[in-house]
């Protein structure tokens, strides 16, 4: 509700004026086909919540199941119980409640002045002094439930969870969610000389399986950074950057990491000497290992690259396997594929496997 479009729009000020006396809700339906957004699928069947919309489709005649039956081979589709769609789908049986201002004017107003003069005039974004009072003891409540929410009951965590936040060099803000979650199998070898820049919310460590403590590393040599940063809404809401278990995070000789939100799953490595930069909406799969850096090895000549920085641009997904090697530089909306070795830059919106890795597609679109 911070967009101003966003507030009018779910405030039902744009709709049509039918749109409030619709004369076509409740079953029958009039029509041969009925599609919609199927909300609440998540809590039907989750393998086809994938989180970017799933369709809901009413046959209500024999036309309507006709021509179904001529494009069901080509999409992904399930039978689903009749009582499942009502819960979250009030618009079948109700028309939407009449927008509580003076629709009529608010058109007026908007031929002669801005669409942002206007809609201050009539539905101006809430200050804390307008919220209500369970709305601010909402907000007051809401880092202690996330606190609660992410570290459980374990006293190791909570312990993890101070020092680590609340080091003299590392900058964090609780009360606004800028913080790192640990979790109890998380451990930690941070200099104290090391910077923390914690601008957005991150899990480490996260583990869904109960009993297992596999441990999730961070290890900082003196002068380096580690920052976690913010970035543009994506698919995936606002929810902290979860890095899950087995992570090993090793950042050397003055090196700076630099994460955007995202994901990785279990066994991630990460090596940083020099300067590896991981963008927003970058989804990494399973025991993949980035290194801007080879250690004391060397291999004498003219093209060995002992350390570079290593840059993967928004909207990545590294897949189960992988490995970016020093100096590359992974272009947006591009795909790594599993166990693929990335020794060069990969193109934006590319799909590239093998070892060494090579252009499998191009102007690829995934999510």
């Amino acid at each position: 509700m911070d967009d101003n479009f966003r507030r009018g729009y779910h405030t039902n000020v744009f709709c049509r004026p039918s749109c409030y006396t619709c004369q076509y809700k409740g079953f029958p339906r009039i029509a041969d086909i009925t599609i919609a957004d199927y909300w609440g699928i998540e809590k039907i069947n989750k393998n086809l919540d994938n989180n970017i919309g799933t369709s809901m489709i009413l046959l209500n005649s024999k036309k309507g199941e006709n021509f179904f039956g001529q494009v069901k081979d080509k999409i992904e589709w399930e039978y689903t119980t009749f009582e499942s769609i009502l819960p979250g789908n009030v618009a079948l049986t109700k028309p939407i409640e009449p927008a509580k201002i003076d629709r009529r004017q608010f058109f007026e107003d908007l031929d002669k002045g801005t669409f942002d003069e206007v809609v201050n005039k009539y539905f101006p974004l809430k200050t804390n002094a307008d919220l209500s009072f369970r709305q601010k003891l909402k907000g007051i409540l809401k880092p202690y439930y996330g606190l609660y929410q992410y570290l459980g009951f374990s006293p190791k965590a909570y312990i993890n969870f101070l020092k680590l936040n609340y080091r003299k060099n590392t900058e964090s803000d609780w009360m606004s969610g800028h913080v790192i979650y640990t979790m109890p199998s998380s451990t930690f070898d941070i200099h104290p000389s090391a910077k923390i820049i914690i601008k957005a919310s991150l899990l480490y460590g996260k583990n869904p399986v109960k009993g297992m403590r596999i441990p999730t590393c961070l290890r900082m040599e003196a002068n380096t950074t580690l920052e976690i940063h913010d970035g543009p809404l994506t698919r995936y809401g606002t929810m902290p950057y979860n890095l899950r278990y087995g992570a090993y995070i090793e950042i050397v000789n003055g090196g700076r990491l630099t994460i955007g939100q995202g994901a990785a799953n279990v066994g991630l490595t990460i090596m940083c000497a020099k300067e590896v930069t991981i963008g927003n909406g970058v989804r990494i799969g399973r025991n993949v290992s980035i290194r801007d850096w080879n250690g004391s090895h060397v291999i004498i000549n003219d093209h060995y690259r002992n350390h570079a920085p290593v840059r993967i641009e928004d909207h990545v997904w590294l897949c189960t396997g992988c490995t970016i090697m020093p100096g590359v530089t992974v272009g947006e909306g591009s795909v790594v594929a599993a166990n693929a070795t990335v020794t060069k830059d990969v193109p934006p919106h590319s799909l590239v496997g093998g070892s060494p890795a090579k252009v499998i597609k191009e102007n690829i679109e995934w999510y």
